[in-house]
């Protein structure tokens, strides 16, 4: 992929010191959206470990992926972030895309960059949308400490899904873990991200060359399907989240929330579903974890448990050791329907189709093979504006049913990808 540069940003790499001789960073991942990504350029730059700023030992990167073609760009916000991020005085590089990636390449480009080129042990990503509570790092690089030679844990975060719990009930909990809900603000360990590079990087090829926002969720879906994951989304977090599970490793947020989620309009987001969602009640607490627990066998059983329920089709019956070991020998070529890997018919569509609407099958093989390679779109349309259909006003109730159902399923994977939201 290519990448512009800065030519104002210090040189990469760099290797920064904490209490273990491992490489940190922390990834600001950003697009166009200048007021909140300066509430959490400000959030990031006022944290601290140990009375020291974060930069003392963290390594900072921000990234910013490429204008689109779709017209709801704020092309100024995106501009004026290129400006503020190569004048910030503590980045260590910062990367501008010379074309939109979408979320999903972006982020594996961020990831690739960072643990593959720069070699990191362990970063920690935030987006643009949420605002880190001044205790935020403190509390996420004590986790961090505590689990960086437990190959159990993948990922930590310090945003909870207790964010309405009351101050006195987050106290009480101090020490507690919860399975990690959104990947916001998370830090993930490079051997993690290593074990789950096979599944990722087929989820790269699915996604093609078409926009994310255009991704093909039905081909996503059936691919998940193959492995025993539930398809309740088709988004990188999400496919992240059951590749890990899947592996028997776990997720793991703090009890108490040290963070606010601000992103009431966005990919994934609207101010319905954030209002449905009670953001705008977070609460976020204050006194930093200065000593984070070990996670007996009991917990991890527990906390995994709860994280497959969420991901795999059969938890019970899922076996991480098969997983593993499917991994390392390469996962398999899955066959998929043809219809599935193309936005144009194929002769199962046509014939589809035809039953669908006509109810019947195409005249001759001639019929089909006219149509195959035509846009679905326009095949509908023409379906709807023929004569024939006109006619058999006796199939229209069943047709609208159908997409009824169609249009429900689709508002349904909607909110579940909110809910899981990249």
């Amino acid at each position: 992929m290519s990448i512009q540069v800065d030519p104002t940003s210090p040189p990469q790499g760099g290797l920064n010191q904490g209490e273990r001789p491992y490489k940190r960073a922390i990834a600001l991942i950003t697009y166009d959206r200048k007021d909140y990504f300066e509430k959490v350029l400000q959030s990031i730059s006022s944290q601290s470990i140990y009375g020291a700023s974060i930069f003392n030992q963290y390594d900072f990167y921000i990234f910013q992926d490429g204008i689109s073609d779709f017209a709801d760009v704020n092309q100024e916000g995106h501009s004026a972030i290129s400006w503020i991020a190569r004048n910030h005085q503590n980045i260590k590089q910062f990367f501008l895309q010379e074309k939109n990636l979408g979320v999903a390449k972006h982020f594996a480009f961020v990831e690739e960059c960072l643990f593959n080129d720069l070699q990191y042990d362990f970063v920690v990503f935030c987006e643009e949308d949420m605002v880190l509570g001044d205790a935020y790092m403190a509390s996420l690089h004590t986790m961090a400490e505590q689990f960086i030679d437990d190959e159990r844990i993948a990922m930590v975060s310090a945003y909870s899904m207790a964010y309405t719990e009351p101050r006195e009930k987050q106290l009480a909990r101090l020490q507690e873990y919860l399975p990690m809900g959104h990947s916001w603000g998370y830090g993930l360990y490079r051997r993690a991200w290593n074990a789950i590079q096979p599944i990722l990087k087929i989820y790269i090829e699915l996604l093609g060359e078409s926009p994310y926002k255009q991704r093909n969720h039905a081909a996503i879906q059936f691919w998940l399907r193959q492995y025993g994951f539930k398809a309740n989304a088709t988004s990188q977090d999400y496919i992240k989240a059951s590749a890990i599970v899947a592996m028997g490793y776990l997720r793991i947020s703090s009890y108490p929330n040290y963070s606010f989620y601000i992103g009431e309009r966005g990919v994934h987001f609207n101010p319905q579903l954030y209002a449905k969602h009670r953001y705008e009640d977070t609460i976020i607490f204050d006194e930093p974890i200065v000593k984070a627990l070990p996670i007996d066998e009991n917990q991890y059983q527990q906390l995994w448990k709860s994280m497959a329920n969420q991901c795999l089709i059969e938890p019970n019956e899922f076996s991480s050791d098969d997983f593993k070991s499917l991994m390392r020998r390469g996962p398999p070529k899955h066959n998929f329907p043809a219809n599935l890997l193309t936005s144009t018919a194929t002769a199962e569509d046509i014939v589809a189709l035809y039953k669908l609407f006509f109810n019947r099958f195409p005249e001759n093989q001639g019929q089909i093979d006219a149509r195959i390679g035509v846009s679905l779109e326009q095949l509908l349309v023409n379906c709807l504006n023929s004569e024939e259909f006109f006619n058999k006003d006796q199939y229209w109730p069943v047709i609208v049913s159908l997409a009824q159902k169609i249009m429900q399923k689709i508002e349904s994977e909607k909110k579940s990808e909110g809910n899981a939201k990249n």
